[in-house]
């Protein structure tokens, strides 16, 4: 059973790794914008949150499949959840549009920045509901079979590490495209991801108002 739910684990994973959503556009911009350390830090704040969301899933197993079926219970957590991250998804993406990008001599990053970065991954990955709903979709998945809280631990770590070596490599690849793009296009790059964002959360806003 630990073998079927490392390779389920991993399945998900990469299932998780090539969603194209918010964090996608934000890790390529910070990527190439302010280098490898940068979008790491990004990621990891990330990284953070699901572990956070990971273990309110563990402590609130008795809970996850009431929410799971109630569907007033969770068309209200949506709400409240969708409307913070609209907030916050807008309040990035035109922060990102007014800015301006940060030119190839000034790519060095202070201690400061880089816990801002963590901070800014930490509240987009954690005001949007999608990851949360992931984490408690699996669980619900590992109750429904049966899984012990061993097995539970090597599904739910599994996922992480896959997780976690595809962010760092989309930081690398970022980081190697900005050696072919000229400081103009990283502005343009800058500004796409920004209208994304700010798009991303007008879309979650609209869907939260019609449930």
């Amino acid at each position: 059973m630990i073998w079927s739910a490392l390779i389920e684990g991993m399945s998900y994973g990469l299932v998780l790794s090539v969603l194209v959503g918010p964090m996608f556009f934000t890790i390529v911009q910070v990527g190439i914008e302010r280098g490898f350390k940068a979008g790491t830090a990004l990621v990891a704040g990330q990284w953070i949150s699901d572990f956070v969301y990971m273990g309110l899933v563990f402590w609130g197993a008795s809970y996850i499949q009431v929410l799971v079926d109630d569907e007033a219970a969770r068309n209200s957590f949506i709400f409240y959840m969708g409307i913070i991250g609209s907030v916050i998804l807008v309040g990035f993406g035109v922060a990102m549009i007014l800015k301006e990008s940060v030119v190839r001599n000034q790519l060095k990053v202070k201690k400061s920045t880089l816990l801002g970065y963590g901070v800014q991954g930490f509240l987009l990955n954690t005001f949007n509901p999608t990851p949360l709903f992931f984490w408690m979709a699996l669980m619900s998945s590992a109750l429904t079979k049966g899984y012990s809280s061993n097995v539970s631990y090597v599904l739910f770590g599994s996922v992480m590490f896959v997780v976690i070596v595809t962010d760092i490599l989309k930081v690398y690849l970022a980081k190697r495209i900005r050696t072919v793009l000229k400081d103009q296009y990283i502005l343009y790059v800058r500004r796409l991801a920004g209208a994304v964002l700010i798009g991303f959360g007008l879309w979650l806003i609209i869907k939260v108002l019609t449930l």
